[in-house]
């Protein structure tokens, strides 16, 4: 029977599935709703496990997320599609045009959703949901996957780029001519936070980097290298058109 659990007073789950982890998830919508400003409308996530790994799909104060019985890092997903509430929904590259019956591109793919997933994997950190070695696991994992070729031959900005001729409609031999945004946006979030944090005496983080993209809203790449150079990240052209 389809079931409403309650998170707290402003956020739910609506599924036919049991879910174990309300007081963990719980504690980090507590700390994602610490970096950005809070006060939106009550927000709804709508779970289902199945056979199929189908991931999440962001809404602005909801989310469909369908993965398997087995998948072990699911927190880590609801924080992820619960970050697209700011970072994709508010917060959102200038060129991105969203239409549903047609392609979208934008070099800034890398953004959306790369550093949206290494938010959430700070989320987990500062909740307690995800201890120091687990962490590190999961580093290592995706730094893992840009071993391959493909990180030579492919920008993130290309990969951004290309996600519909390229990303989504990969096979075998992808990881030899390309990357992933998802990836490789990631360890540019992680390379930015500890280079805000080391450049301000861990007093300002990747949280205050969009604190500011949030007063823009709509922005540019020259909007995300103004700020991360005001926070004291200098290379990004490099990391992210190399």
């Amino acid at each position: 029977h389809l079931k409403l659990i309650e998170i707290d007073e402003k956020h739910s789950i609506s599924t036919i599935d049991d879910f174990t982890e309300v007081e963990k998830l719980r504690n980090v919508i507590r700390v994602i709703d610490s970096y950005l400003p809070d006060s939106l409308p009550n927000y709804i996530f709508f779970f289902r496990r199945s056979d199929k790994n189908l991931g999440g799909i962001e809404h602005k104060d909801s989310s469909a997320i369908v993965t398997t019985w087995d998948r072990k890092d699911l927190l880590w997903l609801f924080a992820h599609e619960y970050f697209h509430r700011w970072n994709i929904k508010r917060i959102k590259p200038k060129d991105l045009k969203i239409d549903y019956e047609h392609e979208n591109y934008t070099e800034l793919l890398w953004v959306a959703e790369g550093l949206t997933d290494y938010v959430a994997f700070l989320s987990l950190i500062e909740s307690g949901v995800l201890n120091a070695s687990d962490a590190l696991k999961a580093v290592a994992n995706i730094l893992q996957n840009l071993t391959f070729p493909g990180f030579k031959r492919m920008s993130i900005a290309e990969s951004s780029k290309l996600t519909w001729i390229k990303l989504y409609k990969r096979d075998e031999n992808y990881p030899n001519i390309g990357i992933s945004y998802y990836d490789a946006g990631f360890i540019l979030g992680l390379l930015m936070d500890f280079a805000i944090r080391e450049n301000n005496e861990c007093k300002k983080s990747i949280v205050d980097f969009f604190r500011e993209l949030y007063k823009i809203g709509k922005y540019t790449y020259a909007d995300i290298k103004g700020i991360a150079e005001s926070l004291g990240f200098e290379n990004l052209d490099e990391l992210v058109y190399k």
